[in-house]
C-alpha cells in the first residue's frame, strides 16, 4: 500500500475526526462532549484543518453549524473510511 505522505501530513487524523463529529452533530459543544475534549480544542482543530486545506469546511453562525459543500463531500468520504476502519478492527477481534 502506498500513502501520499505529503498530503497526509497536511491534515491530522484527529482534526478529521473532530470535523466529522461537528458536522454530524451540527454542534461544536455536542461534538466536544462526545469526544471528551473542550469546545476550544474542537474549534482549534477545525480552524487548523480549514487553514491546511485552504477552504472552509463548516458554515458557522451563533446558532447554526452546517458543512459547506466541500465539507459535506469530505464528510461522506470520511464515513466510508470510518466504516472500513471499524470493519477491519472488528475482523481482528
Amino acid at each position: 500500500m502506498q500513502v501520499n505522505v505529503h498530503k497526509t501530513r497536511e491534515v491530522q487524523f484527529g482534526e478529521l475526526i473532530e470535523f466529522a463529529a461537528v458536522a454530524e452533530y451540527r454542534s461544536f459543544t455536542r461534538a466536544a462532549v462526545q469526544l471528551g475534549v473542550s469546545t476550544a480544542t474542537v474549534s482549534q482543530a477545525i480552524r487548523s484543518a480549514e487553514d491546511r486545506l485552504g477552504r472552509r469546511l463548516l458554515n458557522r453562525t451563533t446558532r447554526h453549524v452546517a458543512p459547506t459543500p466541500a465539507g459535506e463531500h469530505l464528510l461522506e468520504r470520511l464515513r466510508v473510511v470510518t466504516e472500513e476502519l471499524e470493519s477491519a478492527l472488528e475482523e481482528m477481534n
